[in-house]
């Protein structure tokens, strides 16, 4: 993964870090519709980037706030947990890419 692909998929991590640690304290069915938009943006741009299981998570969230489901504040730890786990994942693979040996060359290139 480039540089600029993981600062990224941070930026977006730690909106939606910030997001769900509001729902946390304020209680999921205080989410407003632009709350709701928010996480579902949220969710359209993890999609995008590749966190399939993490969007998904969201989307269910999204899907039972909207609906005003009593599933909603499971759905919000189980979003919580996989954002979480995401980070901790991400974090060893930067770790591992930055102390891994440096790639050499074998002077075959093209020219």
């Amino acid at each position: 993964m480039v540089p600029v692909e993981r600062l990224e998929i941070a930026d977006t991590l730690e909106a939606l870090r910030r997001e769900l640690e509001e729902l946390v304290v304020r209680g999921v069915r205080t989410a407003s519709s632009a709350d709701v938009a928010r996480l579902d943006g949220t969710r359209e741009e993890l999609a995008r980037l590749g966190a399939a299981h993490l969007a998904e998570r969201l989307g269910t969230l999204v899907d039972a706030t909207r609906a005003d489901r009593p599933e909603a504040a499971r759905a919000l730890l189980d979003a919580w947990t996989t954002l979480r786990v995401f980070e901790r994942v991400l974090t060893l693979d930067t770790v591992a890419d930055a102390l891994a040996p440096p790639v050499e060359d074998d002077g075959e290139g093209e020219a």
